[in-house]
């Protein structure tokens, strides 16, 4: 397969189909819909680049995703929210970073893009908040209105309680989308899905585990990037569930394991449990819109 180096160029869970209700915003009217995870998280993962801290001269770059938090006045109605490991956002030195982002044509092709996004203020405080005890960071953004055809909601993640209601466990198969070295699948600008098993012992509670073991090879620019899982006609609670499908996140994308004596890499990722995020996203003020 051939892969296109952008940076030279530059529970069954529902989610939602929007249309948005401005030429650019922060929000989304969302019609409820079962749709496919796969196919949303392709469409809204992109790429975060921006000037190294501490490396003059270098970027550093990871992997971020939207999601929506549906207003508590108006649940129909969502906010965009942009969701990364906190060290992509603290490694990029300054008060903006470019997102590498896709506009959809009429004949269906794409054209890929940088749309700049300001992740601190004049006095260089953060506009995102940041869990204190994981890699998690968040913070609402303002996107144009022909970027995003779909969104999760911010309720489909795979908190502790999901976990253990649907008996997830070492072997079952994770998807995680993302942008290793910077690379996209495509000239168009997409992510690169990847597929691996989970990898450790136990699973809950996050708090206590800190970080669930993925069977997947790490590459810089893979940080942030989400990590869900699809199953169908599972087996749990006594039976097997025919016809039903369960989608959820699961967590993202952190580090990679490796030998702490020789520095060599295992092929293990470190992933944040999505109960950390879901944290994270409790810690998000209520959006205004400002």
């Amino acid at each position: 397969m051939k892969f296109y180096n952008l940076l030279r160029i530059a529970p069954v869970l529902l989610l939602g189909s929007i249309s948005l209700v401005a030429d650019e915003g922060g929000i989304s009217k969302v019609d409820i819909t079962i749709a496919d995870m796969s196919t949303i998280l392709m469409q809204t993962t992109f790429r975060i680049d921006g000037p190294a801290r501490g490396s003059p001269g270098k970027t550093s770059l990871g992997t971020i995703f939207i999601v929506g938090r549906p207003l508590k006045d108006n649940p129909q109605v969502q906010a965009y929210v942009l969701v990364t490991a906190a060290h992509v956002l603290n490694d990029i030195d300054g008060p903006v970073a470019s997102l590498l982002v896709r506009r959809k044509n009429a004949d269906g092709s794409y054209d890929p893009y940088k749309r700049t996004i300001t992740i601190r203020d004049q006095s260089g405080t953060p506009l995102f908040v940041q869990h204190k005890d994981a890699d998690v960071a968040a913070m609402y953004v303002m996107l144009p209105k022909d970027l995003i055809e779909g969104m999760i909601s911010t309720k489909n993640f795979a908190d502790d309680k999901v976990i253990e209601e649907y008996e997830i466990h070492p072997g079952d198969e994770l998807l995680c989308i993302g942008f290793p070295y910077g690379l996209a699948v495509n000239n168009w600008g997409f992510p690169i899905l990847r597929t691996g098993v989970i990898s450790s012992y136990p699973l809950v509670p996050a708090e206590g585990i800190k970080y669930i073991g993925f069977d997947f090879r790490v590459f810089g620019g893979n940080s942030g990037g989400p990590v869900y899982f699809r199953f169908s006609n599972r087996y749990y609670s006594g039976n097997t569930h025919l016809g039903g499908i369960i989608q959820s996140i699961i967590g993202l994308v952190t580090e990679q394991v490796s030998d702490p004596a020789t520095g060599n890499s295992i092929s293990l990722a470190r992933i944040v449990p999505a109960q950390f995020i879901v944290e994270t996203l409790d810690m998000l003020p209520e959006y205004t819109g400002k």
